[in-house]
């Protein structure tokens, strides 16, 4: 269950839950770009929101291409190479 924000792909499964907007706004995320509703179209976050997200990043697309996998966790798959499951 990834989102992309600003260029940055962040896995969010095990947050969902505990999203204190509900988990129904990040589902309507899933597969996309967010950045426009993360940042005021629908909610402006805060420095908090933006410092917890970045315990969730996964990758880096530039020019539609991954280009930083995290790395801690070599594993991760290259964007657009996961299972339709994620």
């Amino acid at each position: 269950k990834w989102i992309l924000l600003e260029g940055v792909v962040y896995d969010v499964a095990d947050f969902m839950a505990e999203h204190p907007g509900g988990e129904k706004y990040i589902k309507i995320g899933i597969g996309k770009d967010m950045t426009a509703a993360f940042n005021g179209g629908m909610y402006d976050h805060s420095n908090a929101a933006r410092n917890l997200l970045s315990l969730m990043r996964v990758a880096v697309v530039e020019f539609g291409g991954e280009v930083e996998a995290q790395k801690k966790n070599p594993s991760v798959p290259v964007y657009g190479e996961h299972s339709k499951d994620e």
